[in-house]
């Protein structure tokens, strides 16, 4: 029944055929035999052309209407998706959330509305994801989301990071910003994950101020991040 808890029109999802993620495994070995240092691939890019306003299953309610779609890349290990149109009418409410909403964004409002009129989302675990939304009924034909790219994710980002009984086990000079004892939240908390080529790759940076303590939100990452012809999320 969604965020919203709506019965919607029963319609089936919009479905991506499963890739050869072994094929997309050895192509990105290829691009690396180079020895060029670049992002940590995640995830296959897959063009897409989805006005979701129209695929959306849609029903009223008083002065609302509320519109649901569900996209699966079947087979994919994670999802993401990239708008490259982009805009919601003043009160609408937008969720975005994996299957079952084990995780979810939201609400994402108007203030997310941008003069380039793009919006990627977070990277979500599984090969489901559904967009939900709450508009007033005569601002429907104004909401503007238009699907660009879905990335097929090809690589298990959410699996455990620390093999079971390993923890613990490094050198006494391996100290980690979350042992206990450590006075780093302000450090820690700095860090932030980038989303880099439409949810295809991850990289990290870290807020940093200057010495004129002017807290203008500079961004230290590397270069590798970062290049001319992508675009960057955090």
């Amino acid at each position: 029944r969604g965020k919203f808890k709506k019965n919607y029109r029963a319609k089936a999802p919009y479905r991506i055929p499963p890739k050869d993620i072994k094929a997309l495994l050895e192509k990105e070995m290829l691009g690396n035999s180079t020895g060029e240092s670049k992002p940590f691939l995640i995830a296959e890019a897959i063009p897409v052309d989805i006005n979701v306003v129209q695929e959306a299953s849609w029903m009223e309610e008083g002065s609302y209407a509320h519109g649901s779609f569900t996209i699966i890349a079947a087979g994919a290990k994670s999802i993401s998706i990239n708008f490259d149109q982009f805009k919601l009418p003043k009160g609408t409410e937008l969720f975005v959330y994996s299957e079952n909403g084990e995780m979810i964004t939201g609400p994402v409002t108007e203030n997310e509305n941008n003069k380039n009129n793009f919006w990627g989302s977070w990277v979500y675990k599984g090969e489901k994801l559904t967009v939900e939304f709450k508009t007033l009924t005569q601002d429907r034909a104004h909401m503007k989301l238009h699907m660009a790219s879905v990335a097929y994710g090809y690589k298990d980002i959410y699996q455990a990071k620390v093999a079971s009984g390993n923890f613990g086990t490094s050198a006494s000079c391996n100290v980690n910003v979350l042992c206990a004892g450590n006075t780093w939240e302000y450090e820690r908390n700095s860090v932030a994950l980038i989303l880099g080529g439409a949810g295809t790759s991850l990289c990290t940076g870290a807020l940093v101020n200057n010495t004129g303590n002017l807290t203008i939100p500079y961004l230290l990452t590397a270069n590798h991040c970062y290049t001319q012809d992508s675009s960057v999320d955090l």
